[in-house]
């Protein structure tokens, strides 16, 4: 009897042991509350910052770019380029344009933009009282304007990519020919056409024409009256 109650004060105190070491690793291992945690910010495919989102329009850690506008308008005698932009899942708030293709001959960026404003088309210049002194596409030679300039290739059509994160291109239309601001006064401007030229300065290539013609007419009529006189004196 006394053998089998230290065998159950045996087994008793190893069960307790059992116990005091299993209970801490069935306390780990029990599921808890996750942590949550706001939106962080990743770089993004173009070095952006970009958010993970939970939900709205982009997926998470997705970022889009929306053009909302670009389209050229006349303030004056000068071309703009009115634009807006929708960034989703991004904090940032300024926009670069980048006007052509990077990768060819010709771009031109301006950088650090609100995501909706105005700029001017490239390749105009405005003097300090906001009157248009060059117009893209031309240039001015002896007092007069004549086409053709480094800044041909921004009209009648080119690309801009808006860079917020990430980016998106559209291509933007230069304002139309008739348009007050797409070129410099008709008054001011150089004609191509040489009889045009000189008919704006009051000469032309008909001037000796028409005074040879003239002395033709003239010799006729003396030579006419000539004939008539003799025949007169003739006839007496």
């Amino acid at each position: 009897m006394l053998r089998f109650a230290h065998r159950s004060v045996a087994v008793a105190a190893v069960l307790l042991t059992t116990l005091a070491i299993a209970g801490p690793a069935m306390a780990a291992d029990s599921p808890s509350t996750p942590a949550t945690s706001s939106p962080a910010a990743t770089p993004g495919p173009s070095g952006y910052a970009c958010l993970d989102q939970e939900g709205g329009y982009a997926a998470t850690g997705v970022c889009q770019l929306v053009v909302l506008k670009a389209v050229a308008v006349c303030r004056g005698n000068a071309p703009w380029l009115d634009y807006a932009v929708e960034p989703q899942g991004t904090p940032n708030t300024t926009v670069t344009l980048v006007w052509g293709d990077p990768s060819g001959p010709h771009s031109f960026t301006q950088a650090n933009l609100p995501l909706s404003g105005s700029v001017l088309w490239p390749g105009t210049v405005v003097d300090a009282q906001g009157n248009v002194t060059d117009w893209p596409g031309w240039r001015l030679v002896n007092g007069q304007w004549v086409q053709g300039d480094d800044w041909n290739w921004v009209r009648p059509t080119v690309p801009v990519t808006f860079k917020v994160n990430p980016e998106a291109t559209v291509t933007v239309t230069y304002p139309p020919e008739q348009a007050p601001c797409a070129d410099p006064p008709r008054s001011e401007v150089l004609a191509e056409d040489s009889t045009a030229v000189l008919a704006a300065t009051g000469t032309s290539d008909a001037g000796p024409v028409m005074l040879a013609a003239i002395g033709v007419l003239l010799l006729g009529s003396l030579l006419l009256g000539l004939r008539v006189i003799v025949r007169r004196r003739a006839a007496r």
